[in-house]
């Protein structure tokens, strides 16, 4: 531990002293390399600064060459030396009109001159002897003008004509440079001018003249200032007096003309700085500093008078010397960073290296610590199986490691074999070798362990032993146990086992238990309904009516609890299915709460509903569910509300990629404790026992309505107090790109309402629907008053003739009342959108959506004209159900033949192929006496009653509603299934769809004569036409002129799957065919329309050819309707 103590100290001593000696030699780096970035920095704005003057020195002596040039080139010309002469002729008297002339001549090259080079100002020739101007040409503005000899100026009292006359020849004379005056003024806007002159001699060597040009100096300084802006210096322009010409500071311009008093030295200071160029200079009443160079260039001779030097004045600003060392500096810390991090990389793996090694021996005592003090023991060899060291648990098991034999081996050791030691060397084989201690007292586990070096180099072993005498005891107990353990695992899964088989037999029992009650409950009941269905058709008196009523409702709840425990087997067994298809979700909730209306009406309480918030009308969703969901809700408000109202609130909006329904159901009636809400959506479970013993109920429909929510990806909820009423909510997501959206809905043109109603609900509802249609709610002189007919203001409307004409009573349904006249109109409550519209638009493109079928089964017998002279053969053993089902079919016209057992049905299809009875389809009990209805299908489908019944449809009528019946059904070789009691509708529809898909190949082998009255219905055609029988003629010439276009195009559209143009061509051909009653052809152009709106274009291509039959012989029929006079 002291040598330890002592390494640490050291190395903790050494890492300081080692810190403090690069901090010192960084230190003085930093300082070197600072001092030699400042001297760099200094050299760089010299060489700027001097490059600065340079180029100004360089635009200055052009200037100056220029103007040189131009006196030079105008001393030359003819005109000077003639004017000489002229004007010494004159002098004798001679004649001075060559004076003149040549005067002109040389206006005229002073004009050129002056424009062609913009800093030109001015040219004159002054009389040398006078003094007088002889000839001047001016720049005024951009014109260029001759002065008139009368505004010739005497200029003999000027520095330059004075300066100039003692000139020698060719030698030229520069004013200062200073703002032009005019009559002695400056003049403004100010002119910074220099005047060139030259004395001009004749040939006699006698001075004749002088040539002066005013020359502006603006552009001269721009490029001067340019030059300096370059480099980001400023610049400034001083004559040979000091006074300051060109300065930033545009108050310092031009001193000597506008600021006499101010002179560079006046306003600035200057130390030395640097270098005998540059100096420090300080404007006295600031406290920046500049770092300047002054250039002083001189231009002429100072004898010659006027200007002879300028002085360059050209600076930076102490900050901007600052920026350039801060950036050299900047730039020069790199490499100084570079060094610290290597530093620091060197430095720091030394400490890890020093803290590596203290560990490694702190662990190193650690382990030995550890291995001398382990339970088990441990002995270290070398390759030659050397002991080298072992710990204190070794030397207890083999006492013979204490011996005074410095050196042994592991053979010396009683216990290690030399068999034992060949084992222990393979290694497949030693980690379970096991030994006895040397005195045989514990049994020993040895595993061996290579040991290597720091490179990975195998150096030896180590052998584990481990003293696993207890371990051995347990096992053999562990052992004794298990094998009783066996014996009662195998006694309990046979109890398991049998319990399982009770429990699928239950199952079983319980789903064939389910399945008969269903057929033997649904038999009867369609019977019932089925027979109700057919008395509705007829004529009664009001009390048979009433009792066809109360039957109908009965048999209708039957049916619904029926349907209520099916669905809830479905559920369990996960076999409910979703059917979606497009609905028009609008009519789908008034028709469902209007056919509960007589339970409110009955409890005398209000039932409502408002779906103007549903913006889409048609959704693809599953519309048998949502009424089912529907039913349940509002059928729970009625049932637990004895006073006050249901209400249905119902909207849509847009989540993501979905269109979401959303409905509320508003009850007044008995609340729903906070504590008992957790039970509602149980199946059999109500809010407490007592609601069963006071309303009835099963407990199913809450239970259903939320299974069935979330399979249509919807959820379902509950708000409600005891004694407060409650508000069930649930909604259902369809996709959007299927949603369509209702149009502009304003149809009332803002004309105005007063409601006069009793409830706060009912009072929102209208206020909805008639903002809904473009209205608007007011309180005085409305348009038009709705008026609740318990309201108290009730009798005053109706005894008032003239507010009467403009009101709509509300009554509810079944509520009778006198016929009131001058009435504006009268409206059941509640009131759905299309009665309301009704009563002010007539536009039936819009009216369509609120009035629209909530899926295409809405139909009624007319929309079938395809089952027409269709023969079906019905197969049951119960009479009732063959009866109903015959009337069924009779109400659109088709023909039956019927059986009462699957072998009778056989017999029925041999005897139709005798007599040449084609079957259309055959409706077939599932569960009948001698042969039923599964094993008639398979005799069928196998050939017994001819082979052209194999592929006759087959559809199953079964009170079994199981969804796994369906399956069974359809795996017998059946092609569709109803459940009883019949649905009408769903029968038709059914049976027109394997009509249609039957009607090719085979039409022309059935050999179906069809009645000519449906073909071509002329007397109704002409009904309709008044009797107008050219009218006729004339549609029925356009008719087989257009429709064969209309097939070809139907074929093209259906070649390229263009749903849009099959439904196109289908509503074509429906109204065509109307407007010439060709009933089922129409019947043909309709399915087509529907086929194309779901897209299914198997049955678009059937359709097509069905269309093509059909237009054959409505054409023959047409051709002889046209012949006949």
């Amino acid at each position: 531990m002291g040598f330890k103590k002592t390494v640490s100290e050291r190395s903790n001593a050494f890492i300081p002293l080692l810190a403090i000696t690069f901090i010192l030699f960084v230190a003085i780096i930093i300082k070197l390399q600072d001092q030699r970035q400042i001297e760099a920095t200094q050299l760089n704005i010299t060489q700027i600064l001097s490059s600065v003057y340079s180029e100004q020195e360089d635009i200055l002596n052009a200037f100056l060459d220029r103007q040189h040039r131009h006196l030079n080139f105008l001393s030359e010309t003819p005109p000077i030396h003639e004017i000489n002469q002229a004007n010494i002729s004159n002098t004798i008297g001679l004649d001075t009109e060559d004076n003149d002339l040549w005067k002109s001549r040389l206006a005229s090259i002073f004009s050129s001159l002056v424009h062609n080079y913009s800093d030109v100002l001015q040219v004159r020739l002054i009389d040398a002897t006078t003094g007088y101007e002889l000839v001047r040409v001016d720049k005024v503005g951009q014109d260029i003008k001759r002065i008139m000899s009368t505004k010739l100026q005497d200029k003999s009292d000027t520095d330059y004509y004075q300066h100039t006359i003692r000139l020698a020849k060719d030698t030229a004379y520069v004013s200062e440079l200073d703002l032009n005056r005019e009559n002695g003024k400056i003049e403004y806007p100010i002119k910074p001018t220099i005047r060139f002159a030259l004395p001009v001699f004749d040939e006699s060597n006698q001075l004749h003249a002088l040539l002066i040009i005013n020359t502006s100096a603006q552009k001269l300084l721009v490029q001067l200032q340019a030059a300096s802006n370059k480099r980001d210096a400023q610049f400034s322009l001083l004559d040979q007096y000091r006074n300051i010409i060109a300065h930033p500071n545009k108050n310092y311009r031009f001193t000597k003309d506008l600021s006499p008093e101010l002179t560079w030295d006046k306003l600035y200071s200057a130390q030395p700085w640097f270098a005998n160029t540059l100096k420090i200079t300080k404007e006295r009443n600031n406290t920046d500093n500049y770092i300047t160079q002054f250039n002083e260039l001189t231009f002429a001779k100072a004898e010659v008078g006027g200007a002879f030097q300028f002085t360059f004045v050209n600076s930076i600003t102490e900050n901007q010397f600052d920026e350039m060392l801060l950036e050299r500096r900047l730039s020069s810390l790199g490499y100084l960073v570079i060094i610290l991090v290597v530093f620091i990389i060197i430095l720091t793996i030394l400490l890890f290296y020093i803290r590596s090694a203290a560990e490694l021996r702190k662990t190193r005592t650690e382990f030995a610590a550890i291995i001398e003090g382990a339970s088990d023991g441990i002995i270290a060899i070398n390759d030659e199986f050397i002991i080298e060291s072992y710990n204190a648990a070794a030397l207890k098991y083999f006492p013979e490691l204490g011996g005074d034999k410095p050196s042994k081996e592991l053979l010396d050791l009683s216990s290690f074999t030399a068999d034992f030691v060949d084992k222990l060397i393979q290694p497949s084989s030693n980690n379970n070798l096991q030994i006895k201690s040397t005195d045989n007292a514990a049994d020993l586990q040895v595993k061996m362990s290579p040991i290597v070096n720091n490179n990975n180099i195998k150096i030896g072993n180590a052998l584990f032993i481990q003293d696993i005498s207890e371990q051995i005891k347990y096992e053999h107990e562990i052992q004794e146990i298990n094998s009783s353990l066996e014996q009662q695992i195998l006694a309990r899964t046979a109890e398991l086992e049998l319990a399982r088989e009770k429990a699928v037999n239950a199952s079983n029992i319980k789903s064939q238990f389910v399945s008969t009650i269903s057929h033997e409950m649904r038999t009867p009941l369609n019977g019932i309904l089925g027979s109700l269905s057919l008395m509705a058709k007829e004529r009664h008196d009001e009390h048979i009516n009433s009792l066809l009523d109360m039957m109908n409702l009965s048999a209708s709840a039957l049916s619904t609890l029926i349907n209520d425990v099916l669905d809830l087997s479905k559920i369990e067994a996960g076999k409910l299915e979703i059917v979606v298809d497009e609905c028009n979700v609008i009519t789908a909730i008034e028709d469902t709460v209007l056919s509960l209306s007589s339970q409110a009406f009955n409890k005398n309480i209000d039932l409502e509903f408002d779906v103007t918030g549903i913006k889409h009308f048609s959704l693809v969703l599953d519309v048998g569910r949502l009424i089912q969901i529907l039913n349940n809700l509002v059928g729970n408000g009625l049932k637990f509300t004895p006073h006050g109202g249901v209400y249905v609130l119902a909207h849509t909006y847009t989540i993501d990629d979905n269109v979401r329904l959303e409905v509320k159901i508003i009850d007044t009636g008995i609340g729903i404790a906070k504590d008992l809400q957790s039970k509602l959506f149980k199946s059999f479970s109500q809010a407490d026992s007592t609601i069963a013993s006071e309303f009835g109920g099963t407990g199913l429909g809450l239970s259903i309505s939320k299974q069935l929510c979330e399979l249509m990806g919807g959820e379902i909820s509950v708000e409600s107090d005891k004694g407060q009423g409650s508000t069930f909510s649930f909604y259902i997501d369809t996709p959007a790109n299927k949603a369509k959206e209702l149009p502009d809905t304003n149809i009332l043109n803002n004309a105005t309402f007063k409601l006069l109603l009793c409830s706060e609900f009912i009072h929102k509802k209208w206020e909805n629907s008639i903002r809904f249609f473009g209205g608007e709610i007011v309180n005085e002189q409305p348009d038009y008053f709705i008026v609740d007919c318990h309201h108290s203001e009730y009798q005053k409307i109706k005894d008032n003739p003239t507010i009467l004409a403009r009101s709509i009573f509300l009554s509810r349904h079944s509520e009778t009342y006198n016929e009131i006249h001058d009435l504006f109109s009268f409206l059941n409550r509640p009131t759905k959108l299309a009665s309301f519209f009704r009563l002010f638009s007539t536009k039936t493109e819009l009216l369509q959506y609120f009035t629209a079928a909530v899926n295409d089964d809405n139909t009624n017998e007319i929309d079938f004209p395809i089952l027409a002279n269709k023969t079906y053969l019905v197969v049951d053993d119960n009479d009732i159900n063959i009866t109903i089902a015959c009337h069924l079919l009779h109400s659109v016209h088709a023909a039956t033949i019927t059986a009462s057992s699957g072998v009778q049905a056989i017999e029925k299809l041999v005897e139709a192929k005798k007599n040449n009875i084609y079957i259309d389809a055959i409706l077939m009990d599932c569960q009948m006496p001698i042969m039923n209805g599964y094993e008639a299908t398979k005799s069928i489908r196998s050939g017994e009653a001819g082979e052209e019944f194999k592929v006759t449809p087959i559809i199953a009528l079964t009170a079994n509603a199981m969804s796994d019946e369906r399956d069974k059904c359809l795996a017998l070789g059946m092609n569709d299934y109803l459940t009883k009691p019949i649905d009408n509708k769903k029968l038709f529809n059914t049976l027109q769809r394997f009509s249609i898909s039957d009607i090719l190949p085979n039409t022309v082998e059935k050999e179906v004569v069809q009645e000519a009255d449906q073909t071509l219905d002329q007397a109704k055609a002409l009904d309709r036409l008044m009797g107008n029988n050219e009218i006729y003629k004339k549609l029925l010439a356009m008719f087989i002129e257009e429709t064969p276009e209309k097939i070809v195009a139907l074929n093209n559209f259906i070649q390229t799957n263009d749903f849009d143009g099959i439904w196109q061509i289908g509503h074509a051909l429906k109204g065509t065919t109307g407007n010439i009653s060709a009933l089922i052809l129409r019947g043909f152009a309709d399915q087509i329309e529907k086929a194309a709106k779901q897209e299914d274009i198997t049955l678009c291509r059937q359709l097509s050819k069905s269309i093509e039959l059909e237009y054959q012989v409505v054409e023959q029929l047409i051709k002889k309707t046209l012949n006949t006079p």
